[in-house]
């Protein structure tokens, strides 16, 4: 639930039906300017109350446009709020029209310092394991559209945006970087548009409506830490009604998709493939020479294939989790901590005995001393570390007293 109150002047020039809508089509037609201060106060649970000050300032960028149908007033508009919870968000968006009336310039740069809580994975965590944290983010928003008709647009558009999370809770999940998202990165896209608008104001339309499908592409080609694609679509109807009072239904739906890295086949996301098996005959091998025949089934079992198998299994399913589905990559931390658990078990064996590790996660009596001197039960013990540690599954159990603590309100 939120409660929000908006104090909006009254600007209309002397004109009996006050309104800001009236007063923007005035500023289209005698080329006239605006500044709107807006105050603002809300209360959330999120944030607690919030307040702080925002202003519009509308006016006509260049000269006489060439039809007065077309042009529309450009926007340029700021917004700063704090709340109680020592949250900060900051923002100035543009949304110029040039004389000619074909082209239109939409930018945006925002900041944000957002102190908040993870509630913990899944549905039963209890309270005790919520985690404070405070992500930051910068955010840039460029967009250029040309007219094609009346009311039609296309354009081009692109994303810059960066986020680091400050603050988290010592020794929690966030910090160990085991909750996938956590990492800081860049997010870099562009893409394409095609829009319809009937609006005769930007901010403060009457009759009319808005139409638009977006398309961005993220890649690291163009410098992004996450690669994905996303398709957006924006569907917006006002209708005036009694009063001046303005009726607005908006539809909104986006989709999200990504391409499978080469690395993981689609048949190997997750997904244990069954077996296919060759007979290859080399100059090397005189097994076929022999006069015993043997079934696939009876050999595995003479060469102890099935227990080489069960081991090879666990690490298919680290390297094949579904968690890469989309390109997503391990950040350094998570890299190195791969590497070691597969391939160097001494140095592993020294992180578990040498380090915190048994004083923090519970572990059965019998396996602590089975790991401790077999090479096959600690490599059994890497794949249980790793599918919590890399994707955060429920396969270790923190200790009680090694639980994060529950954060002061």
């Amino acid at each position: 639930m939120a409660v929000a109150l908006v104090v909006r002047p009254n600007l209309a020039r002397g004109q009996a039906r006050d309104s800001l809508a009236i007063d923007t089509t005035v500023v289209r037609q005698d080329e006239g300017s605006s500044l709107i201060p807006l105050p603002v106060i809300f209360y959330q649970p999120e944030t607690g109350v919030g307040f702080g000050a925002s202003g519009v300032y509308l006016f006509q960028l260049g000269g006489p446009a060439d039809s007065a149908e077309h042009r529309l007033p450009s926007v340029v508009s700021a917004i700063g709020i704090y709340t109680t919870k020592s949250q900060i968000i900051a923002a100035v968006q543009t949304d110029l029209y040039p004389a000619s009336g074909r082209y239109r310039y939409i930018g945006e740069l925002s900041y944000s310092k957002f102190p908040t809580k993870l509630w913990g994975i899944g549905n039963d965590t209890p309270d005790e394991l919520e985690e404070d944290y405070t992500p930051v983010s910068f955010n840039l928003m460029l967009e250029a559209q040309r007219r094609l008709r009346r009311g039609w647009y296309a354009g081009i558009t692109a994303q810059f945006a960066y986020r680091e999370l400050k603050e988290v809770t010592e020794d929690g999940l966030l910090e160990g970087g085991l909750i996938p998202g956590s990492e800081d990165g860049r997010i870099v896209g562009a893409g394409l548009l095609l829009m319809r608008d009937t609006r005769e104001s930007t901010w403060f339309p009457r009759s009319s409506s808005f139409h638009q499908i977006r398309g961005m592409l993220y890649d690291d080609v163009i410098g992004s830490d996450y690669d994905y694609f996303s398709l957006t679509v924006d569907l917006r109807k006002y209708t005036p009604v009694f009063g001046g009072h303005v009726v607005a239904l908006r539809a909104l739906g986006q989709g999200i998709s990504a391409a499978v890295g080469m690395a993981i086949p689609p048949a190997r996301a997750g997904v244990e493939p069954a077996p296919i098996y060759f007979l290859f005959e080399d100059d090397f091998c005189h097994g076929h020479g022999e006069q015993a025949g043997w079934t696939v089934k009876q050999w595995r079992r003479d060469q102890r294939v099935d227990d080489q198998d069960e081991l090879e299994a666990g690490f298919r399913d680290i390297v094949s989790h579904p968690w890469f589905i989309g390109g997503r990559k391990l950040d350094p931390r998570r890299t190195e901590m791969f590497f070691t658990a597969s391939y160097d078990l001494d140095k592993f064996r020294s992180f578990v005995f040498d380090s915190t590790f048994l004083e923090r996660f519970v572990l059965e009596p019998d396996l602590v001393e089975q790991i401790r001197v077999d090479d096959i039960a600690l490599l059994r013990f890497t794949f249980r570390w790793l599918r919590f540690a890399l994707f955060a599954e429920p396969t270790m159990t923190l200790k009680e007293e090694a639980k994060p603590s529950q954060g002061k309100p």
